[in-house]
């Protein structure tokens, strides 16, 4: 009995949402992070069926759920978690099986952690830099992208290339005074050679 508290505790306290459950899928002990990261009432889950707990999940999911009580790992990087009341969160989660003192598999623990906040930040992000991009190639005045130091160009946008008469590849990573940039482009060769 007594390592049977002291493994409710540590669990308890685990700084993760972690979940223990037998294998009619009830909690036997969970952390406090399990109910706060998925916004769980504060009742005691102790019993309580995980699929009652969590109506929205899955059929896919108790698939796994299945699979790791017959024994096999699963682990899930990034996924789509529709809740009950329409929102939608992105978990990261894994399953194990535990076993019990005669070699059985008692049940599973469940690892999660919800990434809805950077899933969000990636996807905004991916948006920006796409939008970036757009204006960046289609404006129709050169512009162009280069370091601090030494001004190496990073990236330059087609219609600078259309303006010098350059191709990209020549320009990225070197500076307008080693290219010779403002000479013509009947005196580019000549340019070149001088630098």
């Amino acid at each position: 009995m007594e390592s049977q508290e002291l493994l409710r505790l540590f669990i308890e306290y685990t700084p993760a949402a972690v979940a223990l459950c037998d294998k009619q899928m009830r909690y036997l002990a969970y952390s406090r992070r399990w109910v706060t990261d998925f916004g769980l009432p504060q009742d005691d889950l102790t019993g309580l069926c995980h699929y009652d707990v969590f109506p929205e999940i899955p059929e896919q999911w108790k698939l796994e759920h299945k699979r790791c009580l017959a024994g096999e790992t699963i682990k899930k990087n990034e996924e789509p978690f529709p809740r009950k009341d329409g929102s939608l969160d992105w978990v990261r989660r894994e399953l194990h099986p535990w076993r019990d003192v005669t070699g059985n598999i008692g049940g599973l623990i469940m690892f999660a952690e919800v990434i809805t906040e950077r899933k969000n930040a990636q996807e905004a992000l991916i948006k920006s830099e796409q939008k970036f991009s757009r204006l960046f190639y289609a404006n129709p005045h050169g512009i162009t992208l280069s370091t601090l130091e030494e001004g190496r160009y990073l990236e330059v946008n087609d219609a600078f290339l259309k303006q010098t008469g350059w191709r990209r590849e020549e320009l990225i990573g070197l500076t307008s005074l080693e290219m010779g940039l403002w000479a013509n482009r009947k005196d580019r060769e000549s340019a070149k050679k001088i630098l």
